[in-house]
């Protein structure tokens, strides 16, 4: 597994991944280790702020997908949002029993001790501090399109049961909970869900 761990992460499309300040503080280096379990980290290079804010614009230019027609969506996921029952399903959502998240990625305290390292993912707590909503929701339904070679099952099939088994609905329920300061994944070994 060592081989594993000093393998750096993809960087295809990071201009699109990213935020603007995520992508400024990566490039200058004073962002947190987002994947401490690698051993291998990007070199700091001495860069002038133009320098940085040069090299984050050229890859927001070259990686981002332009909005082309503006997004149906935006609105509907504003008030699906505020919506009470996105926050309580969320946390079931990043279980086994919903989506799977814990397996791979660190939430909170709950590290994926089982995963090997080529397996893993970057911790998800506060995803939104760092990564574009738009990436994620592409991303999740098609990993593979996005990220060509990682292991990350596509969210393509509701889970039962959960906010009328509407895919849509059960993502940004996902995106909320993990962007909800402090939250902790439930147990993950619970002996059962109550419904709704």
């Amino acid at each position: 597994d060592r081989l594993s761990s000093l393998t750096p992460p993809s960087l295809v499309g990071v201009g699109e991944k990213l935020t603007d300040s995520a992508l400024r503080a990566a490039l200058a280096r004073t962002g947190p280790v987002h994947r401490t379990y690698l051993q291998v980290r990007m070199p700091k290079y001495r860069m002038t702020t133009q320098q940085v804010d040069a090299l984050r614009d050229h890859f927001i230019r070259v990686d981002r997908v332009p909005e082309l027609v503006p997004d149906p969506m935006r609105e509907r996921r504003k008030l699906q949002d505020a919506h009470q029952e996105l926050a309580t399903v969320g946390p079931r959502l990043v279980t086994p029993d919903g989506f799977g998240c814990t397996s791979c990625h660190q939430i909170g305290s709950l590290i994926p001790d089982k995963a090997p390292v080529n397996a893993r993912g970057p911790n998800l707590s506060m995803l939104g501090t760092r990564i574009r909503r738009e990436w994620f929701e592409r991303l999740v339904r098609e990993p593979l399109r996005v990220l060509p070679g990682v292991e990350m099952p596509s969210l393509q099939i509701p889970v039962r049961g959960v906010l009328n088994n509407q895919l849509d609905l059960q993502i940004a329920s996902l995106w909320n909970i993990l962007n909800n300061r402090g939250f902790q994944p439930p147990d993950p070994n619970p002996t059962q869900w109550v419904r709704d």
